[in-house]
């Protein structure tokens, strides 16, 4: 089961590690100045779970924290409530300057880009000698 935070539909920003790498190397070859923001879009908890193919479980953002907390201590979990935290309120980031001054646009859809990370870290299991 994956558990999310109550409120927080949109879900995280997510970006394939070619488009960020695309991105930097157009600031630095082109000498472009200033900040950048980088993103795909958003993943949502449901869409994590159904990637996955698990369910999904709203949880207000106090309690989930607490159950993340507990789980962190426990060595159940890698995510501690500062994971939590970050997913109480959709993150939205704005690209058009990316867009704009760089040409930069994702060829990746945040789906993709978590799809690819999921097979990743199952095909590094695998290697490992222990399936997931």
């Amino acid at each position: 089961m994956i558990l999310s935070v109550r409120g927080n539909e949109g879900g995280l920003p997510l970006v394939h590690e070619d488009d960020l790498a695309r991105a930097f190397f157009k600031v630095i070859v082109e000498d472009h100045p200033g900040p950048f923001n980088i993103d795909a879009g958003l993943l949502s908890g449901r869409d994590v779970a159904r990637i996955l193919g698990k369910r999904t479980f709203a949880l207000p953002w106090r309690l989930a924290g607490l159950i993340a907390d507990l789980g962190f201590r426990l060595g159940l979990s890698r995510f501690s409530s500062h994971w939590v935290a970050l997913g109480r309120h959709p993150l939205y980031i704005d690209t058009r300057k990316a867009a704009g001054e760089l040409g930069w646009r994702p060829t990746r859809s945040p789906e993709e880009a978590f799809r690819e990370l999921v097979e990743s870290v199952r095909n590094s299991h695998r290697r490992a000698g222990g399936e997931r």
